[in-house]
């Protein structure tokens, strides 16, 4: 850790300050309940249209499918970017605690890659949630983004190097390019020798060189391994981003992420695209000089970054398809029967919903939006739960997020049963006054406040004696939501 963070002015213990302990038990009580408030909003929206009688039978198991692989979906970018991100060591390139077939997997079918530096090391990484939370919302598209065969936007990698040798901005993209480049070739590598059931005897062809000591190779692995590869896009451009302290100081909320100063770089791998990939475009974006006409690196924020990207994506989809197409496998291939089995689970009867052999494999496909123009299911419980997680463990005060605290709020149904319960204003979140009954909230925060009046002090010490009840109450009410939120949805009886 560097000396400058050491010589930091501390805060007081959240765990031993009373005051903040019963502030942040009155948050999680507030958070659960606006949670499952618009829980029930979700879970009611899908409950009507699985009930309603005009609705035609196969429109509502499709999007029961497709909304239950949204969830599904969801939780794996979460676990594979958020809680614990893959930590790759530099520049040595070796895998903490050598979890190559995870890096190796997470990089196919990935559109590019974000390098975390951030000289406090921790681990795990729970910053990467902030970050994961940030690019899901720009990056998902309710029931038409393809999820099928491991399809991703970004992946992220949080890097381990030693703090006393250098810190994370003295790390220089010339170092970078090399181990992006190994990660590209030793992913590959090990796709292709899972696929084809190869030993380490025998490797297999590969696009490029090997920078690096190679991975030891898997002796089983994924079926679909074989239908994904390396993406030229992934190849061809990652993101670097450095997290400093002093860029970043207690964030409100996630929306941090979007101004955050991010580096893109250009590896010089060009096989596979559709065009050269130039700055030339976002350079009135970039930060200070950091961009000269023809340069392979601009540092700007993440926010432009990732629509470059996606830019990018997009022409890369209109010059050859979505690759690998999932409507060009075989019907027979074992990873598209699932779909096929699940289907006639839900009680698809092809007499009256049509044969299964002529429905699109991929689920961008399924939804009617005419006939659910709303966001509903498991993908949008998942996500709403996700961000409800993230809010909780950082403790933050619904008062300082607007009603479009998870997700755009016109893509969101409304409750016919109640008020509209989705829409969660500053005016229907309790305030800090409200939650914590009155008490100022410069008295709780300020650790080295000392001139509290008198007739402040009969309060301080009678909310001491109940921080400690009350703030058990609410750990146990969070971990009740908590255990809630992770169920997925199911619809009731008889629907």
């Amino acid at each position: 850790m560097s000396s400058t963070l050491n010589n930091e002015t501390k805060p007081r213990t959240p765990a031993y300050d009373p005051e903040w302990r019963l502030i942040a038990g009155r948050c999680r009580e507030a958070w659960q309940e606006i949670g499952d408030r618009e829980r029930e909003v979700l879970e009611e929206a899908m409950n009507h249209v699985m009930m309603d009688p005009k609705i035609p039978a196969r429109d509502k198991i499709l999007l029961r499918m497709r909304t239950e692989a949204e969830g599904d979906y969801r939780r794996e970018r979460y676990n594979c970017s958020a809680y614990t991100p893959p930590t790759i060591s530099f520049p040595q390139n070796w895998s903490k605690l050598h979890r190559y077939g995870q890096i190796a997997m997470r990089c196919l079918n990935t559109m590019t890659a974000l390098y975390v530096l951030d000289d406090r090391q921790r681990s795990p990484y729970i910053h990467a949630r902030d970050i994961e939370t940030w690019f899901w919302r720009q990056c998902f598209g309710p029931y038409t983004t393809d999820i099928e065969l491991g399809r991703s936007f970004v992946q992220i990698f949080a890097l381990k190097y030693d703090t006393s040798i250098s810190k994370g901005s003295d790390i220089r993209p010339d170092d970078l390019i090399p181990l992006h480049c190994d990660i590209c070739e030793q992913s590959e590598r090990r796709k292709e020798v899972v696929y084809s059931r190869k030993t380490s005897n025998s490797p297999p062809s590969m696009s490029g060189p090997l920078r690096g000591p190679p991975w030891p190779y898997p002796r089983r692995g994924s079926e679909h391994c074989g239908y994904t590869y390396v993406q030229p896009l992934f190849r061809a451009l990652f993101v670097v981003l450095v997290y400093p302290k002093e860029q970043l100081p207690c964030p409100k909320d996630i929306r941090w992420v979007a101004q955050a100063q991010a580096q893109l770089i250009l590896t010089g791998i060009t096989d596979g695209l559709s065009a050269p990939i130039c700055f030339d475009e976002i350079r009135e974006y970039s930060v200070g000089n950091s961009y000269a006409p023809g340069s392979q690196t601009i540092t700007t924020t993440l926010d432009i970054a990732t629509k470059f990207i996606l830019r990018l994506e997009q022409r890369e989809v209109a010059a050859f398809g979505v690759q690998p197409d999932i409507r060009s496998l075989s019907l027979t291939t074992p990873y598209l029967l699932e779909y096929r089995k699940k289907a006639k689970r839900l009680g698809w009867v092809e007499e009256r919903d049509g044969s299964l052999d002529e429905l699109s494999p991929a689920s961008s496909d399924w939804v009617n939006r005419t006939l659910f123009p709303k966001w509903l299911g498991r993908g949008a419980l998942e996500t709403m739960s996700r961000t409800l997680d993230l809010i909780n463990q950082k403790w933050e005060k619904p008062e300082q997020y607007t009603k479009d605290w998870w997700w755009n709020h016109e893509d969101l149904p409304k409750s016919s049963n109640m008020h509209d319960v989705s829409s969660f204003g500053p005016s229907n979140i309790p305030t800090l006054d409200q939650i914590v009954g009155g008490l100022p909230e410069a008295q709780l925060f300020d650790s080295n406040s000392q001139d509290q009046s008198e007739s402040q002090l009969p309060q301080v010490k009678s909310l001491k004696r109940k921080a400690s009840d009350e703030d058990e109450q609410g750990r146990v009410a969070f971990r009740s939501d908590q255990i809630k939120t992770n169920l997925p949805y199911r619809p009731q009886k008889g629907h």
